[in-house]
């Protein structure tokens, strides 16, 4: 299994899917799937509070199948559970995505990011808050700026 982190944006689906498509791997995008265990957008859950999120968040990491040839695209803030970390390092390989905020912050659409809604600024406050987290849980690092480079990159290395 390879777990997918990094900041909102940074490109894990678009890479994920790719890099599923090349090494022959599933592909899981963890946000989908707690869209689809919850029956409610994670936008809806955030409502509930981030806190609820996370909980919905680690239910969902859990229940992913064990089988090997799986990528998973994680969100952003997967890595504020150490218990997340744990469990994605013991049963996966962790690839910490990484390019510019300023890359990322032209790229997204914060109305889809409940974390950012409105708010650009909040990606720099998120990415610092969140910076070592994903250092720390990465068992290597590749720079995201161009996805297919990304993907040729992991692919190599695996």
């Amino acid at each position: 299994m390879i777990y997918l982190i990094g900041i909102s944006g940074v490109g894990k689906t678009t890479i994920g899917k790719l890099l599923a498509a090349r090494i022959g791997y599933d592909f899981i995008d963890l946000d989908a799937r707690i869209e689809a265990l919850y029956k409610c957008t994670v936008g809806e859950l955030f409502e509930r509070g981030e806190a609820h999120f996370r909980d919905c968040e680690r239910t969902a990491l859990l229940t992913l199948p064990t089988r090997q040839k799986l990528i998973v695209a994680t969100g952003g803030g997967v890595v504020l559970r150490r218990d997340n970390i744990r469990h994605m390092c013991q049963t996966g390989i962790v690839i910490c995505l990484h390019r510019s905020l300023k890359s990322i912050l032209q790229s997204i659409d914060s109305k889809s990011r409940p974390l950012l809604k409105g708010k650009p600024i909040k990606l720099y406050k998120l990415y610092r808050q969140r910076r070592r987290a994903y250092l720390r849980a990465a068992d290597c690092r590749v720079i995201a700026r161009r996805p297919q480079r990304a993907v040729n990159k992991i692919a190599r290395s695996l």
